[in-house]
């Protein structure tokens, strides 16, 4: 397969088992990794996309700020940094705030969710997405409820929630994140 992407197969744990291209393991409904990252600006609101006509999983459905599969060899947070780069031009902090799993007739994933600070995005990747927009936490809670986004927004979300009320206070603040 010419563009192939070598993705691993991972046991319950994480661990890596063997390599395959992801659309085998999709075809396969096999556990593989992922990262996800909401980006909150100031006022929390969460940039939402709506993804790429064009993809090949869940096409124009809105789904978290970004998210990428971990290619092999490449690390959570390598392709963290890189897919915000790609996906939004930004190239800023990244927090981890917690893992989930992710499971559907399309995906099984376990993803680990990280979240960034900005109020602008520089750079709106038409091949990741078509549209992006910042949207208020109780409006994208009501359009997960109407099964209206990705799983991947589902889980981003309620980890997001979690962590806005564990030790973290300062979230919605500037110290926050």
């Amino acid at each position: 397969m010419k563009d192939a992407k070598l993705i691993d197969v991972v046991n319950e744990e994480g661990k890596a088992i063997k390599e395959l291209d992801s659309e085998v393991v999709h075809k396969n409904g096999l556990l593989h990794k992922a990262i996800h990252i909401l980006v909150v600006d100031s006022l929390g609101r969460i940039l939402v996309r709506k993804r790429s006509q064009s993809k090949k999983l869940y096409p124009g459905v809105l789904s978290s700020s970004v998210g990428a599969h971990i290619l092999t060899q490449d690390t959570e947070d390598k392709t963290a940094r890189k897919n915000l780069k790609t996906f939004l031009g930004l190239d800023l902090p990244l927090v981890k705030i917690g893992n989930a799993r992710v499971k559907d007739k399309i995906e099984n994933e376990l993803i680990t969710i990280y979240l960034c600070r900005s109020n602008t995005v520089l750079n709106l990747n038409p091949q990741e997405s078509d549209e992006g927009n910042f949207m208020k936490l109780d409006e994208v809670k009501r359009l997960v409820k109407r099964q209206l986004t990705t799983p991947h927004l589902a889980a981003a979300l309620k980890t997001y929630e979690a962590y806005l009320t564990s030790n973290n206070p300062a979230v919605g603040t500037a110290e926050g994140v």
